[in-house]
């Protein structure tokens, strides 16, 4: 179906610094929690939404800045995989925000920055969005 479309675009802050990861090919990629907050009524709403990142040059340029609280926009896609429950052993769906080729990641303010907007790199792009994940 040619016409379907799976986008996300979000804005919030990690939850803690992001983690590096390595494929068993030995290929770099990237994990983190990222918080969104919605009003539902008076009351604020924080969703928690899992992030990994294939994209190798936005895991190389913003691995370092991506810290507890700092505040990002991103764009990927939805996924999911399966999952063990650890303590019932059940099997699970985890839904999952994919980064990769040819989406972005752009650094916003965090909490505690007071330090000059050009001290890190705003955007990293990747543009070959034809390149394999892996």
């Amino acid at each position: 179906m040619a016409n379907d479309l799976n986008r996300v675009c979000l804005i919030g802050r990690l939850g803690k610094d992001a983690e590096l990861h390595d494929t068993k090919t030995g290929k770099q990629y990237m994990k983190f929690g990222l918080a969104t907050n919605r009003r539902k009524g008076r009351e604020e709403v924080t969703e928690w939404h899992n992030v990994i990142v294939w994209n190798e040059k936005l895991v190389e340029n913003l691995h370092p800045y991506l810290k507890k609280g700092k505040q990002v926009y991103l764009e990927g896609l939805v996924t999911s995989f399966e999952s063990k429950d650890r303590d019932t052993g059940e099997a699970r769906t985890v839904p999952l925000v994919e980064v990769s080729f040819g989406h972005n990641i752009q650094l916003l303010g965090s909490k505690d920055d007071t330090s000059s907007v050009n001290s890190t790199p705003a955007s990293v792009v990747d543009d070959d969005p034809t390149a394999p994940p892996f």
